[in-house]
């Protein structure tokens, strides 16, 4: 709880991540891409947000966005 959020609020928070993902490779499956429009609702605005935090690493900024999940992606 260093962050000042709760152990419960972070562990939604990864649930969440893990559930979009999910969404992100079920949307590619049946699309055949990931480029999910931000106008479609949760899911496009969550890849917008991972957009942007991917382009912020890449500028080397501070961003939300772990190795791990950036290997993922």
């Amino acid at each position: 709880q260093c962050s000042g959020r709760s152990v419960k609020a972070v562990r939604s928070s990864e649930a969440t991540w893990e559930d979009r993902f999910e969404q992100l490779v079920a949307y590619k499956e049946e699309h055949g891409h990931c480029r999910v429009p931000h106008s479609s609702g949760p899911l496009g605005n969550w890849v917008r947000n991972r957009r942007i935090e991917h382009q912020k690493n890449l500028r080397g900024e501070k961003t939300s966005l772990s190795e791990d999940r950036v290997r993922k992606l």
